[in-house]
Order: structure tokens, then sequence, then C-alpha cells
């Protein structure tokens, strides 16, 4: 009785790794879809913002309407540029934080209106700048060829690229307030201080859980491999017939 590795997992496992399939590419198209709007949107809004402001004289907003397209711009070029790959999910949150950073913060001068808003923000892209680094390591593994991945390593080297990343926001910060006459430290260690914590701690937070789950993960699908390996082998042996048994 010839027996290959599907008997052993049966019909079911194959429906169900099928019907994975199915989600995983309905899920990518509408993320897909998503994308494609926001990011339609955004620079719909920007060039509207853009002749709105010049109408009204108001030059620096104008002008930050155009940062907007540029940063647009320079995610995906970035991504052309270093063949890096960026997950469908880091690109949505981009573009979130892009809107959050520079139409709500900037233009609608949410920075005034909500206090704490910049520490949201800094704490953002603490996990963001986490996933970017994360697609960085990945990038390199598959330069490198490397054949398997070492998780806490992957984990590790991202964590400390957000952390690294947040310090050198806070650089370009007082680099432009010494040198063109800004106020986005607003002259303050403390709030130096508080940004980079803010961003350093939801770095080390996304690293826990992106250790717990990689963890969880890891044990479920060692699981689920048992059980479907030991519900075909019964399976077998159930099929087995006595007469068919060696005496």
């Amino acid at each position: 009785m010839d027996v290959t590795i599907c008997d052993l997992g049966g019909v079911t496992l194959k429906s169900k790794i099928e019907a994975l399939n199915f989600i995983r590419l309905s899920e990518k198209s509408f993320l897909e879809k998503t994308i494609f709007i926001l990011e339609i949107s955004l620079y719909l809004l920007s060039f509207i913002s853009f002749f709105y402001f010049i109408i009204l004289g108001i030059k620096l907003k104008a002008f930050k309407c155009i940062i907007i397209v540029f940063l647009l711009l320079g995610y995906r070029f970035v991504q052309v540029i270093t063949n890096i790959k960026f997950h469908d999910l880091l690109k949505l949150s981009l573009l979130i934080f892009i809107f959050m950073a520079m139409f709500l913060a900037e233009i609608l001068n949410f920075y005034s209106r909500i206090p704490i808003f910049d520490k949201i923000l800094h704490s953002l892209s603490g996990a963001m700048l986490f996933f970017v680094g994360q697609a960085l390591y990945k990038r390199v593994e598959k330069s490198q060829k490397v054949i398997k991945s070492n998780t806490t390593v992957m984990i590790l080297f991202s964590m400390f690229f957000s952390i690294a990343m947040a310090g050198c926001w806070e650089i370009f910060e007082f680099s432009m307030d010494r040198l063109l006459g800004y106020h986005l430290q607003n002259d303050s260690l403390f709030d130096t201080m508080g940004d980079i914590i803010c961003g350093t701690s939801m770095a080390i937070i996304t690293a826990i859980l992106s250790f717990v789950l990689f963890r969880v993960k890891r044990v479920n699908v060692d699981k689920s491999y048992m059980d479907e390996t030991h519900d075909g082998y019964s399976k077998l042996v159930s099929n087995i017939e006595p007469s068919n048994l060696p005496m």
C-alpha cells in the first residue's frame, strides 16, 4: 500500500491551506485598494490645500503642502532605489503617519490644539520604524541569500534601528533650530528627551510583542503539524484490514 505525505495530513490539511491562501489574497487585495485610495486622497488634499493657501497668501503652509507631496514620492522612491519590500500594513502606516505628522500637525496646528500630539507621533514612529528596520533586515538577508532567518537577531536589529532613528531625528531638529532659527525642540531639553523616551519605549514594546507573537506562531504551527500528522496516521491505521497484516 503506497502512502504519501499528503495521506498523513488528509484532505482537511489541504483544504485549510487553500482557505488560508484565499483569505490572504482577499486581505492583500483590500489593503492594496485602501493604500491606493489613501495615497491618491493625500495627493489631492495636498494640491487643493496648496492652491487654497496660495490664494490666502499663506506661503509657509503652501510650502508644507509641497513637502507632503515630496514625502509621498519619497517613500516610493526609497523602495525602488533600495529594493526594500515594505509590507502593505507598513505602507498604510507610513501614509497615515504622513497625514498625521504633516497635515494634522503642521497645517491644522494640532500641536497647539492637542498638547500631547507631538508625543503621540513620536510613540507611533517608534513602532513604525521598528517595522522599517525589519524590512531592511530582510532585505539584507535576501542579498546575502540567508536560508534560515534568526528571529531574535531580526527583532533586536529592528528595535535598535528604531531607537537610533529617534536619536537621529532629534539631531535633525536641533540642527534646524540652530542653523535656520526654527523652534522644533522648543529650546527645551525636556522636550527632546521626552521625544526620545517615547520613541524608545514604543520600539521596546513593539519588540517584546513581536517576539511573543513569533513564539506563539511557532508553537501553533508545530502543534498543528503534530495534530494533522497524528490524525492522518490514525486514519491510516484504521483503514488497514487485519487480514492484510503479516502473520
